[in-house]
């Protein structure tokens, strides 16, 4: 069988990046103690949390089956929404695809200290409101102009976006497992029909680190731009990533804010980002190994 030569290279004994359960450990000891502080009430500080370790948001890969990674291969954090009525735009989104659909999936987060249902099993305000939230998106989500824009901004490649039916999904992250397990199953149940469908809610006790999201950046849109917001310390440069990462603008930057990376480690990944985007926008060919990585 004949040797493929590949049109890149790898540099060889690379500076470690942080270990996939070491890191895993530490964003559970944090997380669990944003938690248990006076911080919890404070949505905007686990907004930040949540976007500098994607791997705490659920994948809609977990829902629908048999799909494909996110793309670009990162979590979307407040996605903007041009052009619409909207009173508020999403605190995460992810698109993804299986077969048949692209899904864009909008994410509500509230602030942990906010209850699901009152002690009389009736709903909140709070849940209310963000019901509502929901309700309005989905009302957004017909117009085509906003799919139309994610591509755009998002740079979503014609073999996602080809072939395949355009749908939105919804998730309200909200309150704690504790509060649920007081309330009867009927009421639990109720929460489900509530959101419809094409919704989940979820408690912040099922947000857990995905090993799959290892490489997974949080990306936002600065004057038009698809930026990095945040790269977590267990990421590898690969020729598998830098296909959909090269696209990302103010990579170093975010680099520069993990602060959970060795020095060298935050180095070394700067310095070869020039090296990737070259590959990517005027030597790759379609002969790559997946697993290769520095």
């Amino acid at each position: 069988m004949p040797s493929i030569n590949f049109s890149y290279t790898l540099v060889p004994k690379a500076p470690s990046a942080m270990g996939w359960s070491d890191y895993a450990d530490r964003v559970v000891k944090e997380w669990q103690a944003l938690l248990a502080s006076n911080d919890a009430g404070d949505e905007s500080k686990v907004q930040a949390f949540l976007e500098t370790h994607p791997c705490l948001i659920p994948q809609p890969t977990q829902f629908i089956g048999n799909g494909q990674a996110p793309h670009p291969w990162a979590l979307i954090a407040q996605p903007p929404l041009v052009g619409t009525t909207a009173k508020r735009i999403p605190d995460f989104m992810w698109i993804t695809a299986n077969s048949a659909t692209l899904f864009f999936t909008f994410i509500e987060i509230e602030a942990p200290t906010k209850r699901v249902f009152r002690n009389d099993g009736i709903p909140t305000a709070e849940f209310t409101e963000a019901k509502n939230q929901i309700d309005e998106w989905r009302v957004l989500s017909k117009n085509s102009n906003l799919t139309d824009q994610f591509r755009t901004l998002f740079k979503i490649p014609d073999r996602l976006w080809s072939r395949r039916a355009k749908r939105f999904r919804f998730y309200l992250i909200m309150g704690r497992r504790k509060e649920l397990n007081s309330h009867s199953d009927l009421v639990n149940e109720k929460r489900v029909d509530l959101l419809g469908p094409d919704a989940e809610h979820i408690t912040f006790d099922r947000l857990e680190p995905e090993r799959r999201a290892e490489n997974m950046l949080c990306v936002g849109v600065t004057n038009g731009r698809m930026t990095a917001r945040s790269v977590p310390p267990t990421y590898h440069h690969s020729p598998f990533y830098a296909l959909s990462h090269a696209h990302i603008a103010e990579r170093d930057k975010a680099i520069e804010r993990s602060n959970w990376m060795s020095p060298k480690r935050r180095k070394f990944l700067i310095d070869r980002l020039p090296y990737w985007d070259n590959w990517v926008f005027n030597q790759h060919n379609h002969a790559l190994a997946p697993g290769d990585r520095e």
